[in-house]
């Protein structure tokens, strides 16, 4: 009657461990990712060596990203920082 249904479950209890560890690990890796404004630059130049940890920079690119300013406003903001 209960021929064979042992295995499944145990299958199915393995699966279901994979998927979450799975899910996790994708967790981990999006959170972590460079793509949400960490260290790149919004123009590919005109940064300087303290420019990617700044705060104030991070934000300039996000604006500038978002298209919230255009590249002229971008690169004035971004010379006066550097510059103080």
């Amino acid at each position: 009657m209960h021929e064979g249904y042992g295995f499944g479950w145990f299958a199915l209890i393995v699966l279901l461990l994979v998927l979450v560890g799975l899910a996790v690990a994708l967790l981990v890796v999006m959170l972590r990712s460079p793509g949400r404004g960490g260290s790149g630059s919004a123009t590919g130049s005109t940064t300087g060596p303290n420019m990617g940890s700044s705060e104030a920079a991070l934000i300039l690119r996000r604006r500038f990203a978002a298209g919230e300013i255009d590249e002229d406003e971008f690169r004035r903001r971004l010379s006066a920082l550097s510059d103080s």
